[in-house]
This record gives structure tokens, sequence and C-alpha cells, in this order.
């Protein structure tokens, strides 16, 4: 089975013909994305290879059963020129030649459904997900943000869908500087969140949608006019993240995002009767780093 590629028609036809002419039958298949293990598991119970491109490794998948019900990867670089073309189809053809030394006539039925003996095992590590990234949270656009760094990890449960578990570790607070004194804000955060990569290219769309509990602790100089010179507050709200996500190898990937939280409550800073600072409702966030992806990802 042919699963096509846009942009490369003119090599999926030169292996078509070169799939014929070994007397292979061949059928075609469209998938949205890229089809993952339980797909082409799924797919080799009915045809006998299954043949496709990865666009982010640029490489050519193979992947077909033996009689005695194991399956077999094999990795070709996407050939350059139309020679290499020529090359890469008729390497592809002989190793299939070599696995089923009487292919299936070219007029011949579609093959019955063989049911496989063993199933290629799992593992739970394909499936996590993580970020470590640098930001900063903004009390307000025009003032220098807290810098800090950006934790997550957690599970794909679909190509497109993982949950993860997020936190917000400050390295240097907001800084409020006024006549009257210093102080230092320090946000941190954690909670869960939905994350969804968005599209099959190399660069592609990051959405992440979660909640969070905020904790601000401030420090205060003790002869400053602020109403404490120490305390933490506590307060909670939706997280939206939107960014892109740009491949780098395998399965990690660089990530550029901005997220916008807009809290329950407003926590208020005050120097006699005048409040300096406002927190949340919302707070902006801005982070650059790493994100990995799951391996059913990797295209």
């Amino acid at each position: 089975m042919l699963v096509r590629s846009a942009g490369h028609e003119g090599l999926f036809h030169r292996i078509e013909a070169e799939l014929k002419i070994a007397g292979f039958w061949v059928r075609e298949k469209e998938y949205l994305v890229v089809p993952a293990e339980s797909q082409i598991e799924t797919a080799l119970r009915i045809d006998s290879a299954l043949i496709f491109i990865r666009e982010l490794t640029r490489s050519i998948e193979l992947y077909y059963r033996t009689t005695d019900g194991r399956m077999i990867h094999l990795t070709v670089p996407l050939p350059l020129s139309a020679e290499e073309e020529e090359v890469t189809s008729l390497h592809i053809v002989e190793v299939l030649r070599v696995a089923f030394p009487e292919p299936t006539p070219a007029s011949a039925p579609m093959p019955e459904p063989v049911v496989r003996s063993t199933e290629t095992p799992h593992s739970a590590l394909d499936k996590i997900v993580g970020l470590l990234a640098a930001g900063g949270v903004f009390e307000r656009l025009n003032r220098f943000p807290q810098l800090g760094l950006q934790l997550g990890v957690g599970y794909q449960f679909h190509p497109w869908f993982a949950v993860q578990l997020d936190a917000d570790v400050p390295i240097r607070g907001l800084t409020l500087s006024e006549t009257e004194g210093d102080a230092r804000l320090l946000c941190s955060g954690i909670g869960l969140s939905v994350q969804a990569v968005v599209g099959t290219s190399r660069i592609r769309p990051v959405v992440r949608l979660g909640y969070r509990v905020w904790f601000v602790h401030s420090a205060v100089q003790p002869e400053s006019g602020y109403d404490a010179t120490e305390s933490t507050e506590v307060t909670t709200g939706p997280v939206f993240f939107a960014g892109v996500a740009t491949s780098v190898a395998g399965r990690l990937a660089f990530t550029l995002g901005f997220s916008v939280s807009p809290t329950v409550s407003k926590l208020r800073y005050e120097m006699n009767d005048r409040t300096v600072a406002a927190l949340g409702r919302p707070l902006y966030g801005i982070s650059l780093g790493l994100l990995w992806m799951a391996k059913e990802r990797q295209k």
C-alpha cells in the first residue's frame, strides 16, 4: 500500500510503476497525518507492505510483514534528484522482491487479511511529552517581567492530544521601585493543561489550555511604605497558550509562545493608600524553549 504525500507525486508514480513491473498488486491510501504505529499494524493485517514519507526526517518509511507475522521496518533517505529517485525505487522493490519471492500478480485480487501472531510491544516512554523553557511573567506589558523557568511533563493519548502537568519557577522576580521603597514579587505557578500540536509540517502550531494555581510571594524592605514586609498570596485562573514548534531532531523541537492567565482575583500592593501593583486579571507570559514530543509525532 502506498500513502501519497503532496509534493512527491513523481516519486510515488515511479515506485508504483516499479512495483507493478515486479508483479506486485498496488493500492493507495490517504491519511490526514503520517500513520501512527497502531495504524501501521492495522494496515499490515491486510497489505503485505506499507510505504510513506516522513517529511521531518526526510526519509521514506517501508514497513512489511513476513510470513511468520514479524513486522520489518526499513528507512531510506528521501532522494534529491531524478537519478536518486530511480535508484531508491529499485532498492525498495528489490527489498520486497527478496521478502516475497513469489509476489502477488498485478491482476490478482487483494489478499485476505492475515492475523498476526505477535504484536510489536509498545513502550509507555514513547508517549511521554515534556517542556523546558525560559520565560517571563508580566504584571503590565510596560514593566520589566519576572524571569524564570517553565516546566512540563505529560502523556499523549492521541497524536494531537496530550495532558500535561505544568509549573512556573521564578528566578528573578518583579521589582517594584517607588519613592517610598522597593519590593520584589515572586510568582510561582502549578497546574494541569491539555496540549495540542496541530498539523504535520515542520513548523506546527501549539495550543495549550489549562488551569493554574499562582503563589505570589512579596518581599519588602522594612523601611518601605508597603502595607506588609513579607507575605504570600494565592490566586487561581485558566491559562491560554498559543505558539509554534519547529522540529530540531527526532522528537525534539524549539517552541516559542505567548500566554494569558485571567486570574479569578487580582492581588493589589499599596504604598500610603496608593496602589503600585495589581497582579492578575490577567497575567501575561512569554516563553522560548524545547518541546519533547511523543514518538508517533515524528515525521
